[in-house]
């Protein structure tokens, strides 16, 4: 048997490990990402302010891009409006983000990191030594708390296969060091989520998935940009399933395979986000009598007023143009839609298109969606005629009617957000009162661990003790 010495050394021990889910509830969540340049767009109806975000209609924000200090191993803001350097005078994008949590306590925010225009910026200095990747992850939690962020998301494009165990090995040493960070502040452990490859080549370089999946609480996976500017023949971005029906198609580039590829790689489903977009591609037909999905362009389509690129456009800019006469079809094959006005083709996904995404996500039991990014929905409300934000609406209306119907005979499980928490220990949750008080909860039968189990656990650590 064990002293009572010995039991609490045992309990001690557990409380830095985390054997349980990350993600204790079932509800379906919505991650929303905000872009820190997105305010200083050019056009007035194309900037997009933090006032205009809706917390409503996500579970969780996060902010994009932080960048990396190569030098010091430390978080970095990307532009100067994000933070003024200050902790007692805050000013800056960053303390109004995380203020929406005033009146929201139930939403959860993160910080992105990378992005696609950093590449490989920073990442490389950061694991060239497990001393780096170990400052690096404290200089991160010391930035993410003095901020209220909530955790980070790490966005590195890509690690490819020379550093694909590095970066395993940078998760791990985050993880381990966000741990301790919990325990000795007394805080709810800071969350990782990552945003990660869909192409089968870039997969298997740059991921070990069963080994970074113990790491990290989300996989954010980047389901679009399957078809650009690049393409030959009209496509879209973010098909839902593989073009079938046309062989000139790669049968890999579509969201179903992605989210398969990683779910039968050993990525848990618990922790499996998948990604939306409010982008659309245009393309310049060849000949206009062939307008189907799959007729071969001359090239991109002309850059548009809000977006300004060639190729691309957002949501609210197609509506305008469909309000403008353009003729609008749905694409049932890859649940998606095109329009058509003059030698202009549009491919791009609508409220229709976001819910049957969703019910592709409850259909393999992932954890959510992920939609990139707020400012390209109509968040004025003012070009698609059914209020703000159609998309995310879309996406919010459809999480909660499919949501899986309780059919055990017991009342349904409440709905009512509740706030959320993180386990940093055995079978022990950490929470905050509403008088700001931290403390530690029994979890819930949510837990996947059995008593039984516990039970042997302690016996034998106690076994090993004495």
């Amino acid at each position: 048997m064990c002293s009572l010495k010995e039991l609490i050394l045992t309990l001690s021990i557990l409380a830095v490990f985390n054997f349980g889910p990350a993600n204790s509830d079932n509800k379906m969540k919505n991650f929303c990402y905000y872009t820190n340049w997105s305010n200083q767009l050019q056009s007035f109806d194309a900037k997009f302010q933090i006032k205009d975000i809706n917390v409503t209609l996500c579970t969780h924000l996060i902010y994009a891009f932080a960048n990396i200090d190569s030098e010091n191993l430390k978080l970095v803001p990307s532009l100067r409006d994000d933070d003024n350097g200050q902790l007692v005078n805050q000013r800056g994008k960053y303390f109004d983000f995380n203020r929406l949590k005033i009146e929201h306590p139930e939403l959860v925010t993160l910080l992105s990191v990378g992005g696609a225009a950093a590449k490989n910026g920073g990442f490389i200095q950061v694991v060239q030594s497990e001393r780096n990747m170990k400052l690096f992850s404290r200089n991160v939690a010391v930035f993410l708390r003095d901020r209220d962020f909530d955790g980070i998301d790490i966005d590195w494009e890509w690690p490819g296969d020379i550093y694909r165990d590095k970066f395993t090995e940078l998760l791990q040493i985050m993880w381990d060091e966000f741990v301790k960070e919990a325990v000795r502040t007394s805080k709810p452990r800071l969350i990782i989520s990552i945003a990660v490859a869909v192409g089968e080549t870039t997969i298997a370089e740059s991921y070990d998935i069963k080994n970074i999946s113990q790491h990290v609480d989300f996989i954010q996976v980047m389901t679009y940009d399957f078809h650009g500017p690049w393409s030959d023949v009209t496509s879209f971005t973010a098909p839902l399933f593989s073009r079938a029906s046309n062989h000139r198609f790669n049968q890999q580039l579509s969201q179903a395979w992605a989210m398969d590829r990683w779910i039968s790689g050993g990525a848990p489903r618990h922790k499996l986000l998948m990604g939306l977009t409010g982008v659309a591609n245009t393309f310049i037909l060849e000949n206009t009598s062939s307008t189907e999905v799959g007729s071969p362009v001359l090239g991109a389509g002309r850059a548009g007023p809000y977006m300004a690129k060639d190729g691309r456009t957002t949501y609210y800019r197609v509506c305008e143009m469909i309000r403008n006469g353009a003729i609008h079809h749905w694409d049932d094959e890859q649940k998606m839609a095109y329009a058509l006005l003059d030698d202009q083709w549009i491919g791009y996904g609508n409220p229709k298109s976001m819910e049957e995404k969703v019910k592709f996500a409850y259909s393999r039991n992932i954890a959510g969606m992920m939609f990139w990014s707020m400012e390209l929905d109509d968040f004025h409300g003012k070009f698609c005629n059914v209020g703000k934000y159609p998309l995310l609406t879309a996406i919010h209306k459809a999480i909660i009617e499919h949501a899986p119907k309780d059919t055990s005979g017991f009342p349904a499980a409440s709905t009512t957000p509740t706030p959320s928490t993180t386990p940093i220990d055995f079978n022990l949750h950490h929470k905050t009162n509403k008088n700001g008080i931290n403390f530690y909860d029994m979890s819930d039968d949510s837990s996947q661990i059995s008593l039984t189990f516990t039970s042997l656990f302690l016996a034998l650590l106690c076994f090993v003790l004495v």
